[in-house]
C-alpha cells in the first residue's frame, strides 16, 4: 500500500511539473467547503514488559485488535490555481474526529494470567486533531462531455495530532502523538458562471504508524514492575466528499 501510494504521489507531482513546464502561468485564488464522508483503519497493539528475567514465565504481553469506523465531518479549502491544468490547495479538517470508545476489562492480583482477582476496566478512544491536507490537484478538461467539466487527479501530503481520550482503572495515561501520511484520488470538477464551481472527489491516505508509553509502571506480581505501551500500524483512511467553492 505504501509504495502504491507513493508511486501515485509522485505520477502525479512529475506531470504537474510537465505541465508547468509546457504552459504559461495564470494565477487565480479559490476558496471552498466540503461535507466529507471517511473510514479509517487501524491496528493496536498493547504490551506489557517485565523487568524482572528471572520471573515465571509471564513476560510479554502482546494484545492485536484490528479496528474501523466511519466518521462525518466537514473541511475549509483555499488554492492557488497556476494556470488551467494545476491547483495547489491546502485543506483544514473542522473539529475533531473520534475514533469509537474501547473498553478492556483485566485482572489484577490473579495468577500469572491475570484471570482471577480484581477486576478493573480501562476505557480509550483518540481524536484526529489539527488535521491539515497539503495537496496539488491536476486537471484534465473533458469538454467533449460538456464544458466546464474536468477530471482531476490529486496528490498530497496529511498531517494529524492524534489526541488520546482513556479512563485506565490500572493507572497511567497515554500521550498525545502526530501522524502523517501520503494522499492519493481523483475527482471530477464542473464550473458554473461567477466562479462558482462543484467537485465530487474519492481519496485515499496511508498513515505512518504510532506508538506511546504509558505514563505509569504498574505491577505484574509482587514488586515486578512493567512498562507499557501501545501502538497503532496499518493506519490508513478513505474519504469520498462533495465539495462547492468559488474561484477569483
Amino acid at each position: 500500500m505504501k509504495k502504491l501510494t507513493s508511486a501515485l504521489f509522485l505520477m502525479i507531482f512529475a506531470t504537474a511539473g510537465y505541465i508547468t513546464n509546457a504552459n504559461s502561468f495564470d494565477f487565480s485564488f479559490s476558496i471552498g467547503a466540503a461535507a466529507n464522508h471517511a473510514g479509517f483503519y487501524g491496528e493496536g497493539t498493547e504490551k506489557i514488559s517485565d523487568t524482572d528475567d528471572t520471573s515465571d514465565g509471564w513476560r510479554t504481553l502482546d494484545d492485536t485488535e484490528a479496528g474501523a469506523f466511519i466518521d462525518t465531518h466537514s473541511s475549509l479549502f483555499v488554492e492557488i490555481g497556476l494556470n488551467e491544468y494545476i491547483d495547489v490547495g491546502l485543506e483544514h479538517i473542522l473539529g475533531d474526529i473520534d475514533t469509537p470508545e474501547n473498553v478492556n476489562v483485566q485482572h489484577q492480583g490473579g495468577t500469572e494470567y491475570q484471570l482471577a482477582g480484581t477486576e478493573v476496566t480501562n476505557k480509550a478512544k483518540a481524536s484526529f486533531q489539527e488535521y491539515y491536507t497539503l495537496y496539488t490537484n491536476i486537471n484534465i478538461p473533458l469538454a467533449f462531455i460538456n464544458d466546464g467539466l474536468k477530471l482531476y487527479l490529486k496528490g498530497g501530503f496529511s498531517v494529524a495530532d492524534i489526541a488520546t481520550r482513556e479512563s485506565l482503572e490500572t493507572g497511567g495515561s497515554y500521550p498525545n502523538v502526530s501522524s502523517d501520511g501520503l494522499m492519493a484520488g481523483f475527482g471530477l470538477h464542473h464550473d458554473f458562471d461567477a466562479g462558482f464551481f462543484t467537485r465530487l472527489e474519492v481519496t485515499a491516505t496511508d498513515w505512518e504508524d504510532v506508538s506511546a508509553q504509558s505514563s505509569a509502571h504498574g505491577a505484574v506480581s509482587g514488586d515486578v514492575t512493567d512498562s507499557k505501551q501501545v501502538s497503532v500500524t496499518d493506519m490508513m483512511s478513505a474519504s469520498a466528499s462533495f465539495r462547492i467553492g468559488k474561484k477569483f
